[in-house]
């Protein structure tokens, strides 16, 4: 099939697919992503990453960018066993391309429990080695709302 690339990473490189934009991550400039826990946070606008970024209670060393994301770069990373906090917004974007490679994920509700409040889900790989594309948890209960990044972290 045109577009597909068979490979010993689990399912199939889908050249298209893989290229469908997800959100935002920020990053420091040595390189430290911003994380809620072990996390890697998704947001699924710029503003709103600024926002998140804005709210948090610790501010991470160094200069911070915003950088684009896309499903094959998340995709890598849960491979090498990284775990992702989306928003809702990225989350939308992110589950239908994530059923289509064989993960088994619900849907979510992403109600804050009170206003303000931002609420993450958060997908953590489990058995993820080097050619192992992990087994991925169902995350209904994974949704969090941290107390804004209490701390926010960087994480490698």
């Amino acid at each position: 099939m045109p577009g597909r690339i068979a490979g010993n990473m689990g399912p199939e490189i889908d050249m298209e697919r893989d290229t469908i934009f997800i959100g935002y991550f920020a990053a420091t400039n040595r390189g430290d992503v911003v994380c809620d826990g072990p996390a890697c946070i998704i947001a699924g606008s710029y503003k709103t990453m600024k926002d998140y970024l804005a709210k948090s209670k610790t501010k991470p060393p160094g200069t911070i960018r915003i950088v684009k994301t896309r499903f094959g770069e998340i995709l890598a990373g849960m491979r090498m066993g990284a775990a992702y906090s989306f928003d809702a917004e990225s989350y939308g974007r992110f589950l239908p391309l994530a059923r289509e490679t064989g993960m088994n994920l619900d849907d979510a509700d992403f109600t804050p429990e009170k206003a303000g409040d931002v609420r993450f889900l958060t997908i953590t790989p489990t058995g993820a080695s080097q050619g192992d594309p992990g087994r991925y948890p169902n995350p209904s209960n994974g949704l969090t709302t941290p107390s804004l990044f209490a701390p926010v972290a960087t994480c490698r």
